[in-house]
């Protein structure tokens, strides 16, 4: 959740802005502030006006959304050299450009073998299971 950042309007320079100083404020909820950053509809107009005439008043600025998704696939072969490897790899890397997600190909030892798990986890994954959280 959005915590804190520095306002030049809400006193000395390092004195924090906080959802709930907003909410302090404003004379609602943490909850109802959370609402009103976030747009849900469920915050009456007069409500919303007035959360958000303090968050432009005391300069809040939400900190970037952290994200759990990686922007990394690693395909790893056993052999790599077939038509099947070369179109898994172009079809991968298709769809992953679409989500600009980079693609990293490996290739094991010829003497390695995964564990028939593994391969068993990834055969009946279903799509894109592997690069979100």
């Amino acid at each position: 959740m959005d915590t804190t950042t520095t306002s030049p309007t809400a006193g000395p320079p390092d004195k924090a802005v906080t959802i709930a100083s907003i909410a302090r404020e404003a004379g609602v909820s943490v909850a109802t502030v959370s609402k009103v950053l976030n747009g849900k509809a469920d915050v009456s107009p007069a409500t919303k006006a007035h959360v958000e005439s303090i968050i432009t008043a005391r300069n809040y600025r939400r900190r970037a959304p952290k994200t759990n998704r990686s922007s990394l696939i690693e395909l790893v072969f056993h052999e790599f050299d077939t038509a099947w490897s070369m179109e898994l790899v172009a079809a991968v890397e298709r769809r992953a450009a679409e989500d600009n997600i980079n693609v990293v190909i490996s290739r094991l030892d010829t003497d390695s073998r995964p564990p028939s798990q593994l391969i068993d986890a990834i055969w009946n994954a279903t799509p894109w299971e592997f690069c979100s959280s």
